[in-house]
């Protein structure tokens, strides 16, 4: 059994991104992107495909085996998605081509994951609607790596929320990005 993730900082909560609310899931609050688009400007949220309720976030990956189009839960922390592909399980964990369904903008940038063991040096960068805030996911297939980058709250803020994780799929390669 794993332990309960941190508490949501209470300065985050008075402070949120446009693109983040607190959402109430099984009587708890959770933190639920509604809000992210790629550099030109393309909502990435897809009202159509849900996940746990709530509207899922997509972009195309490419996992150098298969490709297709990916849809996250938009729950921060969890690691549910579903695919419009078959996704091939390969030896090593790839690092993921992610792009725009809609214009093919590349979703790539360069941050190296901060989680230990993890030598990724490559995110999934989202952007809030406001431009200012971001959400940063590892690109390497199967790392929970993710990072909330606020540009009006301390670092230590960030580092509380980067720890929160949820999974319900312990034995799934694909439980990270």
């Amino acid at each position: 059994m794993k332990p309960p993730p941190p508490k949501i900082p209470d300065a985050f909560l008075r402070a949120l991104p446009q693109g983040i609310s607190l959402v109430e899931h099984h009587g708890q609050g959770f933190l639920a992107v509604g809000s992210v688009r790629c550099p030109a400007g393309h909502e990435l949220i897809d009202e159509d495909v849900r996940i746990h309720g709530q509207p899922s976030i997509r972009f195309a990956i490419d996992t150098g085996a298969s490709r297709g189009r990916i849809y996250v839960d938009p729950f921060w922390g969890g690691h549910d998605k579903l695919y419009d592909f078959i996704p091939v399980a390969t030896r090593t964990q790839p690092v993921l081509r992610a792009s725009c369904p809609e214009c093919g903008a590349s979703l790539i940038a360069r941050r190296t994951c901060g989680v230990p063991g993890c030598t990724c040096e490559e995110a999934i960068l989202l952007t809030l609607p406001d431009g200012r805030n971001r959400i940063w996911v590892c690109a390497r297939l199967g790392c929970a790596g993710h990072h909330f980058e606020v540009a009006d709250l301390p670092s230590v803020i960030s580092a509380v929320l980067d720890d929160i994780n949820y999974y319900t799929q312990d034995d799934d390669i694909f439980h990270g990005i």
